[in-house]
């Protein structure tokens, strides 16, 4: 009773700070005001005419645009034009076990099930928000990227290594070191799922992030110091009723994990 009790604290703890950190995000987006590309430009420019440098521009910004890059990423399952993308391919095994029965004590059969990844990558490019009055470059490295799945599939049947596997564009042979070790008896393969997320061209997006010179080009990338960096294809109203929605469950979760995990430790001491 005592360690569910400090559990369910220790989990109070981490909602905590999940909750200080979406309401930390919700801060920045909403105290940050949008910015257009021209005014950025031109403000960048009379901050280099005054110091009779470039490299002095420094600061958090908001922009809202369409994603534009001349020399885009493909992703390797949907083969879409994209400047991020992340793909998975986890394998999905059933296995069959003994158990001794604690009232019997005899071997009872059952089967359990297990997941692992067999193939990942994640790629991102530079690329451009545009507005209607210009465009603005942006670094995606460290960004909270929000992209949207465009697979999600699951191939039933077993696999040996050394064949191939495809789905749609994608294919890849699973070698010795991809696909494991050999499963040993009673295990059986009961497929491949795949998934694949990107931050398609021509998208409208979200970007928040600092905005600098420093590179020669004008750049937003994550803050040197403190900040948020983010990259989304959902609007600015729908991040922050999102995020005000996971700050107000994790605050209820908060509190009762809380409360229920003081109540557990209570109760162990004095029964």
């Amino acid at each position: 009773m005592l360690y569910v009790g400090i559990f369910f604290l220790v989990f109070a703890a981490i909602l905590f700070f999940a909750k200080r950190s979406e309401e930390e995000k919700l801060g920045y987006i909403k105290g940050i005001e949008t910015s257009n590309a021209r005014d950025l430009i031109d403000e960048v420019k009379s901050i280099t005419e005054r110091m009779g440098k470039a490299g002095s521009f420094r600061r958090l910004v908001e922009l809202k645009g369409i994603i534009k890059c001349d020399n885009p990423l493909t992703s390797e399952v949907a083969k879409q034009k994209c400047v991020y993308y992340t793909m998975t391919v986890t394998r999905k095994t059933e296995e069959d076990y003994e158990e001794k029965d604690a009232k019997t004590g005899q071997s009872v059969r059952k089967t359990r099930q297990k997941t692992d990844t067999v193939a990942s990558n994640s790629q991102t490019v530079p690329f451009y928000v545009e507005d209607a009055t210009g465009k603005v470059l942006v670094n995606p490295n460290g960004a909270e990227l929000d992209p949207v799945r465009v697979v999600d599939k699951f191939e039933a049947g077993q696999v040996n290594t050394g064949q191939s596997i495809s789905v749609g564009g994608f294919s890849f042979t699973l070698s010795g070191s991809s696909f494991g070790s050999a499963l040993s008896p009673g295990h059986r393969v009961l497929g491949y799922n795949f998934t694949e997320s990107v931050l398609p061209l021509e998208r409208r997006v979200y970007v928040l992030g600092e905005a600098s010179d420093s590179d020669g080009e004008l750049t937003v990338k994550a803050p040197k110091d403190k900040g948020r960096f983010i990259v989304s294809l959902k609007s600015e109203e729908e991040l922050m009723a999102a995020g005000a929605s996971s700050a107000q469950f994790m605050g209820i979760g908060m509190v009762v994990s809380g409360l229920l995990g003081l109540g557990l430790i209570i109760y162990s001491f004095i029964r």
